[in-house]
């Protein structure tokens, strides 16, 4: 999915990001990453996540909003 398919925040109408957070391996647990959608508006800041994939994290974004 692409980055432009990120509806604007479904609070104040700014755009949103992909954010991606990389877990290094333990010793315990394997590498993994999560991922979110956030409101850049810094005075908002509405979020969605964190997800197993990009793309789950797009779409339950863009199930927020009609925008």
């Amino acid at each position: 999915m692409k980055r432009s398919s990120i509806k604007p925040c479904p609070h104040c109408g700014a755009e949103a990001n992909l954010v991606t957070t990389e877990y290094p391996a333990t010793q315990h647990e394997r590498e993994f990453s999560e991922y979110q959608v956030e409101c850049t508006n810094s005075k908002c800041w509405a979020t969605v996540g964190p997800q197993d994939t990009p793309r789950e994290a797009i779409e339950v974004w863009n199930r927020r909003t009609d925008k």
